[in-house]
């Protein structure tokens, strides 16, 4: 899991720090430009491989089906997303992953989904880093 965290808080750092702006200032991100972080988090070379990676999938993906059946973005920031992440896929994902995890993963899983309900605040409100790297995290929690 060392690895797996390392790797990822790396990249996960890195796409925020090179990420510029990606709409105009004082509108939301750019759902369309974010959600090609969702396929290079698929070809990260990073996969869940732990029970802890496993619940830390399911609390992203479980937050973000959340953020979508409460209808944080719009219908055309939806649209402009992969298939791989709509409601429908998200709530597959969760269900996935949080099988993978068991019982054991269940004080990890609430962790994450706190961890990346704030990250869905800050990209919902305009942080386009934010919503890069978790299209990103998504990308990585893909299998």
């Amino acid at each position: 899991m060392l690895r797996f965290a390392k790797s990822l808080s790396a990249a996960l750092a890195l796409t925020a720090a090179l990420s510029v702006p990606l709409a105009a200032e004082g509108s939301g991100p750019d759902w369309a430009e974010a959600g090609k972080s969702f396929a290079a988090g698929k070809k990260a070379g990073t996969t869940p491989q732990t029970t802890g990676e496993y619940a830390m999938c399911a609390g992203w993906w479980s937050a973000w089906g959340t953020a979508l059946a409460a209808k944080r973005l719009t219908a055309a920031e939806l649209k402009s997303l992969p298939a791989e992440v709509q409601a429908k896929a998200a709530k597959a994902a969760a269900a996935n992953w949080k099988r993978k995890a068991g019982k054991d993963g269940a004080a990890d899983i609430a962790a994450s989904e706190a961890e990346a309900a704030a990250a869905i605040d800050k990209a919902v409100g305009g942080d386009h880093g934010a919503a890069a790297s978790l299209l990103e995290m998504l990308g990585i929690c893909h299998g």
